[in-house]
């Protein structure tokens, strides 16, 4: 990972940024008669502007580009016959956006602006083309407001987004959609320490992670929605319980979410053969609920600061023509999420900062489809019976716990206009083997999980000034 960011200070009112981004990962292991190598990598570069017209009023200018890609690449040799299996996906976006904040009294604040974002898009396997025309390119172009009001014991937010999206190349998907998205959000304190929070979201959504890819493969296929493969949209809504008292902080709270325009692609051996230039023909259309229950904590200390965090939830997926028409477990289907975080400061004397940082996390396995049977079958040339296998759900299987401790050791030292600080820490103290994906081993004739990361000790030194 490269990691770069330029900050200029014009005056006392307005400042401008530049940073960018670079990462690269990409790792291969064998197995059997199958080598594979699994990448991707990430370019993003930004730019903003911050300027304040005056006491009331200030304008906020973005520009950014991002290039993200994934490949995953099977070879295999069996019986001296090389089979090489290959699957890429990149997309490409230019963000634009201006906005404009605007403060009328103590409590009241207008925001508004205009933003669009033109993205390009590719799905290539070993047999594709790889011409240009194999990109798709979408532009949406948006118009936003947002009205907030608050005071000492209540918080109100509204605000509208239109959305203008279409698909530019394809005359048979070159529809324009227009799609509004709302939110409102209301906090209100009911006695001295409680509140209450309600919130209510509709949104949409413009690319697909296109859900079905084979089993083994974990690379993500981003695809652009279209007339024949419509926007996503979603309804959510959540309310709860607020406690704030000194340095302590908790929220006890509830949510259900209903999704709409899900894509799921049912016959995932296609990916691998010429018809993927018309894989929109294979995708099923669906929609999914999500609903679960939410608590989290917050101290915030002088020298001890942490947080903790419980999620319970449940995701499902329904298609009509996949799993029986019967619902399934969504991909990333979490039932349970433990997140907690703690600091302590060992040192503060002016100029030298000693910290001690721990982090755990606890998080249900995620869905995966495999094999869990057989049925016999009687063999037409041979007359004999065999067994082919049984697959009897949409992810059927769920991957174990995921469990991660880190912990590190933070020095600040401030000397003059120089700021320095070394970090040193050690990830997945636990060294805990989770595993990332699933692969079938040839030599034992059955499915297993892969492993990537270790424990690992880690250094960090910056320079600041």
């Amino acid at each position: 990972d490269l990691y770069g960011k330029l900050d200029f200070k014009i005056n006392e009112r307005g400042r401008v940024s530049l940073s960018a981004f670079r990462s690269y990962d990409s790792f291969g292991y064998v197995k059997g008669p199958a080598a594979n190598t699994v990448g991707g990598d990430n370019t993003i570069a930004s730019l903003n502007f911050n300027y304040a017209l005056s006491d009331r009023t200030r304008i906020e200018v973005r520009a950014s580009y991002n290039d993200n890609g994934g490949s995953q690449l099977q070879d295999w040799k069996l019986e001296d016959e090389r089979t090489l299996l290959e699957m890429r996906s990149r997309m490409r976006e230019v963000y634009a956006l201006a906005e404009m904040h605007t403060r009328f009294s103590e409590g009241l604040e207008l925001q508004y602006g205009l933003s669009s974002r033109s993205g390009w898009f590719t799905v290539k396997n070993n047999v594709s083309s790889g011409a240009a025309a194999d990109w798709e390119r979408s532009v949406i172009t948006s118009a936003n407001v947002q009205l907030t009001w608050s005071g000492l014991k209540h918080m109100v937010r509204a605000g509208a987004r239109m959305n203008v999206y279409h698909l530019v190349g394809d005359p048979s998907e070159n529809k324009i959609f227009y799609m509004p998205e709302g939110s409102l959000m209301a906090r209100f304190k009911v006695v001295r320490d409680f509140g209450v929070e309600m919130t209510v979201d509709y949104v949409s959504q413009f690319y697909h992670t296109l859900e079905g890819v084979p089993m083994g493969w974990s690379v993500d296929l981003i695809v652009p929605a279209g007339k024949t493969v419509r926007p996503e949209t979603a309804l959510q809504g959540y309310a709860g319980l607020c406690y704030d008292r000194g340095i302590h902080h908790v929220k006890l709270g509830g949510y259900a979410k209903r999704m709409y325009g899900l894509v799921y692609y049912p016959d995932a051996t296609t990916l691998f053969s010429t018809s993927l230039t018309a894989w929109k023909s294979n995708v099923e259309s669906g929609t999914g609920t999500s609903y679960g229950g939410e608590f989290f904590y917050e101290v915030n200390g002088r020298r001890f600061n942490g947080t903790l965090a419980y999620t319970l939830s449940k995701t499902d997926r329904l298609f009509r023509n996949v799993n029986y028409g019967k619902p399934f477990p969504a991909k990333f289907d979490r039932r349970h999420i433990i997140n907690a975080t703690a600091s302590y400061t060992i040192i503060d004397k002016g100029h030298i900062n000693l910290d001690f940082i721990t982090s755990f996390t606890l998080q249900s396995g995620h869905w995966e489809t495999m094999q869990d049977g057989y049925l016999p079958v009687w063999g037409v040339i041979d007359q004999s019976v065999r067994k082919a296998p049984l697959i009897s759900a949409v992810n059927n299987y769920q991957m174990p716990t995921y469990i991660r401790w880190d912990n590190s050791v933070r020095m600040e030292i401030r000397g003059g206009r120089v700021v320095h600080t070394v970090s040193l820490g050690v990830y997945n103290t636990l060294n805990r083997h989770n595993p990332s994906m699933v692969f079938y081993n040839y030599d034992l004739h059955r499915w297993q999980t892969l492993s990537l990361i270790p424990i690992m000790p880690s250094l960090y030194y910056s320079i600041a000034f």
